[in-house]
């Protein structure tokens, strides 16, 4: 047996990620649909959900957001700069790859939004 490649065995590798990651947002957001829908019915306008390392922030807030609700996720108070703070190329450096921001300020990755489907 020979040593693949290094394209191919990044070829599978990504192929291998992106399903992992379309089948963990399909995932997110069919609980998350599950979730509102069981908030609204108790007479609420918001859920608190909880993100995993294979959910990419950008893709679930756009598909969120696209649909009307309000999508916002909580940083720790003694951040500098909130992301509705962020213009042209720190806010297009966020939604890339949301952990740059946390990592050079030294704070974690954002692991949980709120969805709102009412304007206050």
């Amino acid at each position: 047996m020979s040593t693949p490649p290094a394209s191919t065995v990044n070829a599978n590798a990504t192929a291998a990620q992106t399903a992992i990651m379309s089948d963990a947002e399909a995932t997110f957001i069919a609980a998350a649909d599950i979730a509102i829908a069981d908030s609204a019915s108790r007479g609420l306008f918001q859920v608190r959900l909880t993100l995993n390392d294979y959910v990419n922030l950008q893709t679930i807030v756009t598909y969120y957001q696209n649909l009307g609700y309000v999508v916002a996720a909580p940083l720790p108070p003694n951040v500098g700069e909130q992301p509705a703070q962020m213009f042209g190329e720190f806010w297009e450096a966020f939604w890339q790859n949301p952990t740059f921001f946390f990592t050079i300020n030294g704070f974690p990755k954002i692991t949980e939004i709120y969805i709102n489907w009412s304007q206050p």
